[in-house]
């Protein structure tokens, strides 16, 4: 199933839709040793590398994929992008029998497009569930010992970086513009250089029968923030050029 939702973003000159923007070769790149995966699913995969993470986990699952487009004014017409990949999403549990393990990849937008920049697990109604104290020493098993519990376990890499988003809550669509521009509530100007991509945990019940799970390129989703918003801008501006070319003057 593939389709475009339209959403109103806060950019200047332009509506965006609901997209979040994503890394063209991003902090979270796959390292030697890195253990920074959801399911084998990385940041900065192409949308080939993720279908075949989905495939080995289950060779007949049904994907869903969703388009997105830029729209843009010249002023008097409204004009649209190509259709481009917003994010591919599948069930890695069947959901008829009441349990779900459902995974989204979401993908960055051109001109520095296709490359993963936030991957989502969703699990209800785990089957057979473990401990909270067992599902979080699996956590450090396999990522270390948390960066920071302030409200769930956080992971923040690569090493040496620091977090420019809000906590576990961004950058999402909501309030992206403003960490996009290099404005935090934490750092009045983000280096996105500087920037440490970040893997949340949030855990249901005792044992644990709900999981969530979020990782995110937070540089990467800031360089290709600015790099579309300029994109689209050139787009726009051109656009208003040729309108002024095919004007006609007044009749007096």
């Amino acid at each position: 199933m593939t389709h475009s939702l339209a959403t109103a973003f806060p950019l200047p000159r332009f509506v965006l839709l609901l997209v979040l923007l994503a890394p063209a070769a991003g902090a979270a790149a796959d390292e030697a040793g890195d253990p920074f995966d959801i399911l084998g699913f990385r940041l900065g995969m192409t949308a080939e590398e993720v279908e075949a993470v989905f495939r080995r986990h289950n060779p007949e699952i049904d994907l869903q994929v969703r388009h997105a487009t830029y729209r843009y004014s010249d002023g008097l017409r409204q004009h649209e992008t190509e259709p481009f990949l917003d994010q591919i999403a599948g069930h890695l549990r069947d959901p008829a029998s009441g349990s779900t393990l459902h995974v989204t990849v979401e993908f960055s937008p051109p001109p520095d497009g296709g490359r993963a920049v936030q991957i989502l697990r969703n699990d209800a109604n785990i089957p057979d569930p473990v401990t909270l104290a067992e599902y979080r020493a699996a956590l450090i098993g396999k990522y270390g010992p948390p960066a920071s519990e302030r409200f769930s376990p956080e992971w923040h890499f690569p090493a040496g970086r620091s977090l420019c988003s809000s906590s576990a809550n961004g950058p999402v669509a909501g309030n992206f513009s403003t960490l996009a521009q290099g404005v935090d509530r934490d750092q009045k100007l983000a280096d996105p250089s500087r920037c440490a991509s970040y893997l949340v945990f949030r855990m249901k019940g005792d044992p644990v029968t709900h999981v969530y799970a979020r990782m995110v390129d937070v540089e990467s989703a800031i360089r290709t923030h600015l790099a579309a918003s300029a994109w689209v801008a050139e787009l726009e501006a051109a656009a208003v050029e040729r309108r002024k070319a095919e004007g006609r003057g007044p009749e007096l």
